[in-house]
C-alpha cells in the first residue's frame, strides 16, 4: 500500500490526552491498548497523499471530532496506526502515531531521526 519516511518532531505535549479520552474507541477500533501518547513525524506531501480510505473512528461524546486512521508498521517491526483527528492544531505535514508501546523509548528516538511507516 505504500511506504515513506516520517522525521521525529516534538508534539504540542496534548497526545496523552487525547489518548485518554479516545482510549476505548482506539482499543476496540485498532485491536491494541494504546500507550498514553503520540509519536510525531514529520512527512511530505507525497506521502501524506498516500493516507487513503482510513478507517474512521467517532468521537467518544459530541465535542470530540472522529479521528482517521490508518494502520503502520514502524521500521519493520512494531505495529501501530496514524491518527489524524478531523480538528487538530497540526498542519497537513505532521502526523501523529499510536501504539502499543513508547516509541521514543522503544527505538531510541529524537527529534530528527528518521522512522520508516508501511501502511498495511
Amino acid at each position: 500500500m505504500g511506504e515513506f519516511k516520517g522525521k521525529v518532531v516534538s508534539g504540542l505535549n496534548e497526545g496523552s490526552a487525547y489518548v485518554t479520552k479516545y482510549l476505548e474507541q482506539l482499543r476496540n477500533n485498532l485491536g491494541f491498548e494504546p500507550f498514553p501518547g503520540t509519536l510525531d513525524l514529520k512527512i511530505d506531501a507525497k506521502s501524506r497523499s498516500l493516507l487513503k480510505n482510513p478507517l474512521k473512528i467517532k468521537g467518544p461524546t459530541e465535542d470530540l471530532a472522529p479521528v482517521d486512521t490508518y494502520f503502520v508498521m514502524l521500521n519493520d517491526e512494531v505495529e501501530g496506526a496514524i491518527v489524524v483527528p478531523e480538528k487538530t492544531a497540526h498542519d497537513k505535514t505532521t502526523i501523529e502515531i499510536v501504539s502499543p508501546v513508547n516509541l521514543r523509548e522503544h527505538f531510541g528516538l529524537k527529534d530528527g531521526d528518521e522512522v520508516l511507516l508501511r501502511l498495511e
